[in-house]
């Protein structure tokens, strides 16, 4: 019966210390990335084949200097029109 009073009295304190302690462990366990385009690049060869890709896609011809940069890819349409 003691213990239960003791809790009850101390059920506060320790749910704030619990919270702290989850804080605590969330900022040096989980870190924030930011995703989709709006991730931070550094690598300066992904970053301007990530920038040619989204001209191309904007204002290009349907990928054709892609294409031409990497001609190893192969092109689904020449293979269903046999």
């Amino acid at each position: 019966m003691y213990m239960f009073n003791v809790y009850m009295v101390h059920k506060p304190v320790i749910n704030v210390f619990k919270k702290i302690v989850d804080r605590l462990r969330y900022r040096t366990v989980y870190k924030h990335v930011p995703l989709g385009r709006w991730n931070i690049l550094y690598d300066k060869k992904h970053l301007s084949s990530k920038i040619d890709r989204a001209n191309e896609d904007h204002c290009g011809p349907c990928g054709q200097m892609y294409k031409s940069k990497h001609p190893n890819i192969l092109d689904v349409t020449k293979t269903t029109n046999k």
